[in-house]
């Protein structure tokens, strides 16, 4: 029998040792590439490892996990996810997450799984350590990919290593810091695992600077004043790895007193910083209350804190912050991204999704954990309190900034279950009977139990990312082909729980394709636009409380009135009846007024807008619609009045004060241009066209785009000066297009045009 219990825990070592690793992946096959295989991996490994666990458990009691204070804790966390979930605004939603997060009640279950099962077989400080090591070195080969991508591929701001995002990058790394910080003050010799620790320390807190995440330095700097403090407090006359205590004291002495002037110093020449070349510099000097992305996590934050006093007891369930965003959107919102799934900020996020009783959980287990340090003097030396304390508090500060995903819980669920880990070591179970009928009937039973899981929410929903990947690029490529469509809605026939993710991403390619104005045959444009709308429906039979699903079918909707005014009356009817989910959002007031407009409701399109427009007076898109309408309904009076104000608090900026998700100053100009085309006032659109082709002509200078590209706006400029019938301004252009790009086909195609207005080529 003990070789069954050798087999055994070696195999859920493997899975769990493997379970580590899984940061390390990321894969192109899947969308996105980084946090779904991440997830996919994590959970694979962790039901792997659940099926050798059970019979572990049932039959060698002595590895059966003690429930101590901590492990009580989460399971009553996830106990109130669960409970929220069902009194919440979308059970399915909460259980399964997307593709995008991951991160629903599927997936904490499988990281309480992995909790348990580490404080069950990880036995002995040997293991601890050996596991400690893998997390290590994956976080040592991320953090030098990702120094790599900052310092040796063009184009890469922020590094972002295989998770694909620089904050989530900052967060795992932080953690990995802190566990090389605790080897490395227990590593009392000059060998080379001293070393390995040493320079995984180093190596991780220089990949969390290439990130530029200002909290997650924010979250080092307050973890490294903490640790200074405790350890002068309570550590007086302890070593810290091969120092004596007068050399670590002196050390810790003179590295707080560096970071200090350096603070000081940062503070008072902080202007001097902004201009920097090095990003992540520049993006800590440039921290204030009225930098964009400051301004929209406060916004988000009052936003969250709207939906808490809605829902205060327990929340709107786990993952369904969206639902909440949508219903307390803050017009003032439209300078960020159009759809927040998150506060990024662990109190609001808890708050949000669990209500009261999960926040109290959350600090029940922040409390535990802390005690579990604090109380305990035999199994903690004043070094281990010193390093687990500050952990916890940059973790703290940091999470209040962004939050987990698989990537980054690996490591932080690695330190709890260290944390509690003290707590089992040697307690035993109940004795149970070792019948080798019941011992291998347990394991074909785990095995069943693992197999829908397994199946079902991992290789079933990677099948389908995979394969919706795949057939999205083979639509991209072959823009036009009708036998593409169907195998993309066949492609769905299985269901799984990311079904709205490529669905929304089908709509966002059609939404890509119109915007293009590619030449299309009216059946394939109808083909297309038919199956978006198909597939958004069902998004939204299946989330009926998320307005983002309304945008979108509107959207469809109002794109197919071409081929009849029933869609735009069907845009209309969506629209009115959905606006209670979210009612201050500009977006719901835009589709409602195109659809007004093109069923011939000038007045009430009108008044729709100038309601968007009263939400939020300085969103610009909202005063381009009003101009937009007023150019085409022949109101000359009232599309002056907005261009003069767009001239005034729009276009005359700088192309970074352009709203993101929408459009640039420089698109403005030839959105209205191709306006004042529709009324056949050719003067005025190649008036408001020259300034877009002359920014163009800048941004070819700078590299920022082709000359080939500038050389075509100034090519459709000719010929609205054609249009416009100014045969000299059309001729100058004309001269133009060949400064930028003097092929011979150009000059061509230049030569053919002079020839319509009685011009030749100098």
């Amino acid at each position: 029998m003990a070789s069954r219990e050798n087999i055994l825990k070696s195999l859920v070592l493997f899975f769990l040792f493997a379970s580590v690793l899984a940061p390390l992946f990321f894969s192109d096959l899947y969308f996105p590439p980084f946090t779904f295989f991440k997830s996919i991996l994590f959970r694979i490994f962790v039901e792997g490892a659940f099926i050798f666990w059970i019979p572990l458990i049932l039959f060698f009691p002595q590895n059966r996990p003690r429930f101590g204070l901590i492990a009580w804790v989460l399971t009553f966390l996830l106990g109130a996810g669960y409970l929220s979930a069902l009194f919440g605004v979308s059970f399915r939603t909460s259980f399964w997450s997307d593709f995008e997060r991951v991160m629903g009640l599927f997936t904490y279950t499988h990281f309480l799984l992995f909790f348990l099962m580490l404080i069950s077989v990880l036995r002995t400080e040997k293991l601890w350590r050996t596991i400690f090591i893998t997390s290590l070195g994956a976080s040592a080969l991320i953090s030098i990919y990702g120094i790599w991508q900052k310092f040796f591929l063009l184009n890469v701001g922020r590094a972002e290593s295989t998770f694909g995002n620089a904050a989530f990058l900052a967060s795992y790394l932080l953690s990995n810091l802190f566990i090389a910080l605790f080897l490395l003050a227990r590593h009392n010799r000059k060998d080379f695992l001293g070393i390995f620790y040493a320079s995984s320390l180093l190596v991780n807190a220089f990949g969390i600077l290439t990130t530029g995440t200002r909290g997650a330095f924010l979250g080092l700097f307050a973890g490294g004043v903490v640790f200074f403090l405790i350890f002068l407090a309570v550590a007086r006359g302890k070593p810290f790895w091969l120092l004596s205590p007068r050399q670590s004291r002196l050390l810790l002495a003179s590295l707080f007193l560096l970071i200090l002037a350096g603070g000081m110093i940062f503070i008072v020449f902080r202007s001097n910083f902004t201009g920097s070349s090095f990003e992540p510099l520049r993006r800590v000097a440039s921290i204030s209350l009225s930098d964009r992305t400051v301004e929209g996590r406060l916004i988000s934050w009052q936003v969250a804190l709207e939906g808490i006093k809605e829902r205060p007891l327990l929340g709107w369930g786990p993952e369904n912050f969206l639902i909440l965003f949508n219903k307390h959107y803050d017009p003032r919102l439209f300078t960020q991204e159009a759809w927040f799934d998150r506060s990024h900020n662990i109190i609001l996020d808890v708050a949000s999704n669990l209500g009261i009783l999960g926040l109290a959980l959350f600090f029940a287990l922040l409390g535990a954990v802390f005690y579990k340090i604090w109380n305990d003097r035999k199994k903690w030396s004043a070094v281990d309190k010193a390093v687990l304390t500050s952990f916890g508090v940059a973790y703290f500060i940091n999470a209040q900034f962004v939050f987990d995903n698989v990537g980054t819980l690996i490591p932080l669920v690695l330190i709890l279950a260290y944390v509690s880990f003290e707590e089992s070591i040697g307690k035993k179970g109940i004795y149970a009977p070792k019948s080798s009928i019941a011992f291998y009937g347990s394991g074909v039973i785990a095995f069943i139990l693992m197999l829908i899981p397994f199946w079902y929410g991992n290789m079933l929903a990677a099948a389908e990312n995979s394969s919706s990947k795949t057939i999205l690029n083979e639509i991209r490529s072959q823009v036009g082909n009708p036998k593409l469509l169907d195998k993309f809605e066949k492609n769905f026939s299985g269901g799984t729980f990311g079904d709205p993710e490529p669905r929304r991403l089908f709509a966002d390619f059609v939404f890509e394709v119109e915007k293009a104005g590619l030449e299309l045959s009216d059946n394939y444009r109808r083909s297309m636009l038919e199956l978006a709308r198909r597939l958004i429906e069902k998004n939204r039979e299946l989330e009926p409380n998320n307005a983002r699903w309304v945008v979108y079918e509107a959207n469809v909707l109002n794109l197919m009135s071409r081929f009849g005014r029933e869609f735009s009356k069907q845009a209309e009817e969506l629209s009115m009846s959905s606006l209670h989910l979210s009612p201050r959002r500009q977006q719901m007031y835009f589709d409602l007024a195109q659809a007004q407009f093109d069923l011939g409701k000038i007045d009430e399109a009108f008044k729709t807008v100038e309601r968007a427009i009263s939400l939020e007076p300085s969103f610009p898109i909202a005063h381009r619609h009003l101009a937009s309408y007023a150019i085409l309904a022949g109101q000359k009076d009232v599309a002056e009045r907005e261009i003069v104000w767009l001239e005034d608090n729009y276009w005359s900026l700088a192309s970074e004060k352009a709203v993101p998700n929408w459009s640039t100053p420089e698109e403005d100009l030839a959105y209205i241009a191709n306006v004042f085309v529709r009324v056949n006032d050719y003067r005025r659109a190649a008036l408001f066209f020259e300034r877009f082709a002359d920014k163009s002509a800048s941004r070819a200078e700078a590299g920022e785009i082709t000359k080939k590209d500038a050389a075509d706006a100034y090519a459709r400029l000719a010929a609205l000066w054609a249009l416009a019938k100014d045969y000299d301004r059309s001729y100058q252009t004309a001269l133009k297009v060949l400064e930028f790009d003097n092929s011979d086909a150009r000059k061509t195609e230049a030569k053919n045009f002079l020839k319509t207005i009685g011009r030749d080529l100098p």
